[in-house]
């Protein structure tokens, strides 16, 4: 039963056109996503797919979300390797709500080494994330460390990530982050998935955070793609440690629909939309912000959508600039683009 679950799962989830920031953008980030870009916090996803070799388009030397980065990902026997280039993570440049404010500077050329296989039933996979610099004319100093590792047999799957450095240094000061994440997730039957997160970030002497998560999707197969709907519900804590103090909570309940289907055996089409739904509130007690009532949360209803151009084993991919102003612009029709060749 379990194998069955498991390639039943594979197949629901394996888009018609896989890979790219856009289109995790474009499914709003379903917790059922299986993509090179969901390899990064769970490794093991290398061995549900093939060999490719992926390009995202983007501004060069930002290691930001709108940044240039790419990678590749080979078999070796029953394992896989990968390595990627240009894809940033760290505690010191996140930005409050509801992980931690720094300094705002950028990780510079970071890189990801990644190896998973197969024993069994169980898969598993490591990611190990590192960047390092010294402008000594700035003067600012930066490390980054991240190791991740992920399993998943049967309906199950497991992962842990933890920040082994996140440290800055401009001469004057000197910021240390730490952070780490637990999750997991259960298939309950072919189309249920129910997953959990913790996570919980510091900047040493400054704030720490911690956010839960607890969701459910429900998939159902259409005619040459999915259909899914599910929710989430979500705590984050913010204690800011240093002068002044305060405090900062939010929870909320976030509803998700989307789909992806083939529009043709060119082309596929997704599109989503997201929006805190009964439960949500947020309470800010920091020092200058405004008081420390407790407010129920903004209007944040957000639809995202985006295209797969197939031409035979490559694929060019984007998110739809009209999504979010509702205006198609025949000049700039796709953005976030990137191009995937499976081997």
């Amino acid at each position: 039963m379990k194998n069955t679950l498991v390639i039943a799962a594979a197949l629901l989830m394996a888009a018609p056109a896989m890979a790219s920031k856009a289109r995790t953008a474009a499914l709003s980030g379903v917790a059922t996503l299986v993509d090179t870009q969901t390899i990064f916090a769970s490794p093991e996803h290398l061995t549900a797919l093939g060999d490719w070799a992926t390009f995202e388009f983007g501004t060069a030397g930002t290691a930001t979300a709108n940044g240039a980065e790419g990678g590749f990902a080979r078999s070796h026997g029953d394992s896989k390797y990968g390595f990627y280039l240009g894809h940033g993570e760290s505690i010191v440049t996140a930005g409050y709500p509801p992980l931690l404010a720094g300094s705002g500077n950028i990780e510079q050329n970071p890189f990801n080494v990644f190896y998973a296989s197969k024993a069994g039933d169980l898969a598993w996979g490591l990611n190990l994330h590192y960047a390092n610099s010294d402008v000594k004319t700035a003067p600012l100093k930066k490390n980054v460390t991240t190791l991740t590792a992920g399993f998943g047999s049967g309906a199950w799957d497991a992962g842990i990530s933890f920040r082994a450095t996140d440290m800055e240094d401009d001469g004057t000061t000197k910021v240390e982050g730490s952070g780490m994440r637990l999750d997991g997730g259960y298939w309950f039957d072919e189309s249920l998935y129910g997953y959990a997160a913790y996570d919980s970030a510091a900047i040493k002497d400054a704030a720490d955070s911690s956010t839960i998560t607890l969701g459910v999707v429900k998939e159902e197969k259409v005619e040459g793609g999915k259909f899914f709907y599910g929710a989430a519900y979500e705590m984050a804590t913010l204690k800011n440690k240093a002068t002044g103090g305060g405090k900062y909570e939010s929870s909320s309940l976030p509803f998700i629909v989307g789909v992806e289907a083939d529009a043709a055996t060119w082309l596929v089409l997704r599109g989503s939309v997201t929006q805190n739904v009964l439960l949500g509130s947020e309470k800010d007690d920091f020092a200058g912000a405004g008081g420390a009532e407790s407010d129920t949360l903004a209007n944040n209803t957000t639809v995202a959508a985006g295209a797969g151009l197939k031409f035979g084993k490559l694929t060019v991919d984007g998110t739809l600039a009209g999504s979010t102003t509702g205006d198609i612009d025949g000049n700039s029709l796709l953005s976030t683009a990137s191009m995937t060749y499976n081997f």
